[in-house]
C-alpha cells in the first residue's frame, strides 16, 4: 500500500509538472499570440494607411493628368489665344498712346502738331500759298486774327488716361501687365479737333496758329507752340521766327496779345509784363512744334530757341 502511494505521488508529482509546464507553455504561447496579433494589428493600419496614402497619390496623379489634358487642349487653341491676345495688347498700346499723348506734354505731343491739316486755311486768311516777303508780317497778324475771331476759348474737360504702363515680355514681345488709370482736367487737341470745334484752350488755339505759321514760313523760318509753367499760372502761347525780316511774333490768341520783336527774351519779358508775371517765376518751359520739342528751365529753352534761330538767319 505504501509502494503503491509512493508511486501514485511519484506519478502526481510528475503530472503535475507536466501540467505546470503546460501551462507556462500556454501562458508563453500566449502571450506571442496576442505579441504576434498585436503585430498583425499593426501591419493592418499600416497597410491601411498605405492604401489611404495610394488613393490620395492617385487622386492627385489624376488630377495632374486633368491639368495635362487641358493643357493639351490649350496647345491646341494656342493660334487662337496667341490671336486675341496680340489684339488685345494692340488695343490697349492704341488707347495708352491716344491718351498719353493728349493728356501730358511729352515728347508724343509732336504728333498734333500737324501743319498740312491747316494748308487750306492760310489761302483763304493771306491770299498766299506761303510766305510772301512783302506782307509777310502782315499774314502773320492775319493769321492770328482769325483764329481769335473764329475759335472761342473754351476750358477743358475731364479726361481719362492711360499711364505708368508695365510690360511682360513673352517669346521677345512686350505685353502690357498692368497700368494705371489718371483722370486729368487737361485734354491737348490737334488743329483737326480745334477746327471741328471752333474751340478749345490756350494749348489748343497756340498748336493750331502754331501750324499755321509753320506751314506758311515753310523753309524760311519756324514756329512753336511755348508753354510755361509756374506756381500761379501756367499758360501756352506761339513763337514764330521770320528769317527775312529778322523777326519773332509772340502771339496769345486766348489773352488777346500779339507783338512783333528782334529779341526772343526781351519780347517773352514784355508778354509776361503782360500779365504780370517775371521770367524768374517760371520753373519750367516747354518748346514743341512737328519736330522739336524742348524741355527745361525757362533760360535753357530761350537759349536753345535763340541758337536755332541764328542758323536760319
Amino acid at each position: 500500500m505504501a509502494v503503491s502511494n509512493a508511486a501514485w505521488i511519484t506519478l502526481y508529482s510528475h503530472s503535475k509538472y507536466n501540467v505546470e509546464n503546460l501551462i507556462s507553455e500556454n501562458q508563453r504561447l500566449s502571450r506571442q499570440l496576442e505579441l504576434l496579433a498585436s503585430r498583425v494589428k499593426e501591419l493592418e493600419d499600416n497597410n491601411t494607411k498605405l492604401l489611404l496614402q495610394l488613393r490620395d497619390i492617385s487622386d492627385h496623379y489624376k488630377r495632374l493628368l486633368d491639368l495635362i489634358q487641358q493643357a493639351n487642349s490649350t496647345i491646341a487653341n494656342a493660334a487662337v489665344v496667341a490671336r486675341l491676345l496680340d489684339n488685345i495688347n494692340a488695343s490697349l498700346t492704341t488707347l495708352y498712346m491716344y491718351t498719353n499723348t493728349h493728356a501730358y506734354y511729352t515728347p508724343n505731343v509732336r504728333s498734333l502738331f500737324t501743319p498740312g491739316t491747316v494748308a487750306d486755311l492760310v489761302v483763304p486768311i493771306t491770299g498766299h500759298p506761303m510766305y510772301n516777303r512783302e506782307h509777310a508780317l502782315e499774314d502773320m497778324r492775319k493769321m492770328y486774327d482769325w483764329v481769335q475771331e473764329n475759335i472761342q476759348d473754351a476750358v477743358d474737360h475731364n479726361f481719362v488716361a492711360i499711364k505708368r504702363p508695365e510690360y511682360v515680355d513673352i517669346n521677345g514681345a512686350k505685353y502690357f501687365y498692368s497700368f494705371q488709370i489718371d483722370i486729368v482736367d487737361n485734354y491737348i487737341q490737334s488743329p483737326s479737333e480745334t477746327l471741328q470745334r471752333l474751340a478749345g484752350d490756350c494749348e489748343d488755339q497756340s498748336i493750331l496758329l502754331a501750324s499755321m505759321y509753320k506751314v506758311y514760313l515753310d523753309n524760311v523760318g519756324d514756329a512753336w507752340t511755348l508753354c510755361m509753367f509756374s506756381e500761379k499760372y501756367d499758360h501756352c502761347i506761339v513763337v514764330a521766327w521770320v528769317a527775312p525780316q529778322k523777326k519773332f511774333v509772340i502771339a496769345d490768341p486766348t489773352l488777346d496779345y500779339y507783338a512783333e520783336a528782334d529779341s526772343l527774351r526781351s519780347a517773352l519779358d514784355d508778354w509776361l509784363a503782360y500779365v504780370g508775371m517775371e521770367m524768374k517765376q517760371i520753373h519750367r518751359m516747354i518748346v514743341f512744334n512737328n519736330k522739336d520739342y524742348i524741355e527745361d528751365v525757362s533760360y535753357n529753352v530761350i537759349h536753345a530757341l535763340e541758337e536755332k534761330t541764328s542758323r536760319q538767319s
